[in-house]
């Protein structure tokens, strides 16, 4: 069957092309009309194509040029607007690095003051050594005053025997000699003592303690260095020892022992109370005790010549 269409646009301002018909027997496809042109500001509808294959064309809206119908030649395209420029980039924010803090002033440090060591009254009191300061001023050492003053350095030693004797030691001989000899055997037999002379603190009927040690220059010290005697003079004034005299030779504490002597505070015999010049057993005689610091030293009890004692060695 044999169908022809024929269509045509009106537009309100021109026609875009004549009308024109085809038929389904045509081989060949019919031209598309041309778009329309569309009004400024307007909106222009295309014409459409004869029916066969170009299809509906819509005229471009405001500047945009018709598409043509298939088939038809296809309207202009509008002009593609133009890119905006490209947005400058900030600049870029030029920090400035702080300057670094100035450094700090050292402190001054001022050397501290020696201190003063003063020597302890009364007692047994050992020299102050003057105190180091560093960077300071040295100290002040003030030697102590009164008491009993350590003097290991100086002076003779004396000691009380470690052993004991019977009250008639001394009956072969002068008491005075052999007492001697009984304080240099044993002090001979310790390297500190050895080789030195001594004298045994012991009086008789015939001699005072004293006379044995009254040229001696200096005083008498223990074996520890405690002063017992500042000099032979401090004895006669009948000032007792400021140490007691209680180490033996060998540096051996002797407590409270009892001592033959014979003598008084001020190294003076007593009269008929030295045991016949240490020689007898039937008598009495005078004994001091090792642990007195007072006139007991030499003279403290009357006691039988029956029993046995310690001496008194003296260095001379």
């Amino acid at each position: 069957m044999t169908v022809r269409a024929c269509s045509a646009v009106f537009v309100f301002a021109l026609l875009s092309g004549p009308l024109a018909c085809s038929s389904d027997d045509d081989a060949s496809p019919s031209s598309g009309g041309s778009g329309g042109i569309a009004a400024s500001g307007g909106t222009a509808s295309g014409g459409f194509g004869n029916f066969g294959t170009g299809g509906s064309a819509t005229g471009g809206v405001g500047a945009t040029g018709g598409v043509g119908a298939t088939g038809g030649p296809s309207g202009s395209g509008g002009s593609a607007g133009s890119a905006g420029s490209r947005g400058t980039g900030g600049s870029s924010g030029a920090g400035t690095d702080g300057s670094a803090g100035a450094s700090g002033t050292g402190g001054t440090a001022t050397g501290g003051t020696g201190g003063t060591a003063t020597g302890g009254t009364g007692g047994t009191a050992t020299g102050g050594t003057g105190g180091t300061a560093t960077g300071g001023t040295g100290g002040t050492a003030t030697g102590g005053t009164g008491g009993t003053a350590t003097d290991a350095g100086s002076g003779k030693l004396l000691f009380v025997t470690s052993k004991t004797y019977p009250a008639n030691f001394a009956s072969s001989g002068n008491a005075a000699t052999v007492g001697a000899a009984q304080c240099k055997q044993l002090a001979d037999a310790v390297t500190q003592t050895a080789g030195k002379s001594w004298h045994a603190w012991l009086s008789t009927g015939l001699s005072d303690a004293i006379t044995g040690i009254t040229g001696v220059t200096g005083g008498w010290r223990r074996g520890d260095g405690a002063l017992g005697f500042s000099s032979a003079a401090d004895i006669v004034a009948g000032n007792a020892p400021q140490a007691a005299i209680s180490l033996d030779e060998t540096g051996a504490t002797v407590t409270a022992a009892k001592v033959w002597t014979g003598t008084d505070k001020f190294g003076k015999k007593l009269t008929g109370q030295h045991c016949a010049a240490w020689s007898t057993l039937n008598t009495f005689g005078i004994v001091g005790l090792s642990s007195a610091t007072t006139s007991k030293w030499t003279d403290d009890s009357i006691e039988s010549c029956s029993g046995s004692a310690r001496l008194y060695c003296f260095e001379k």
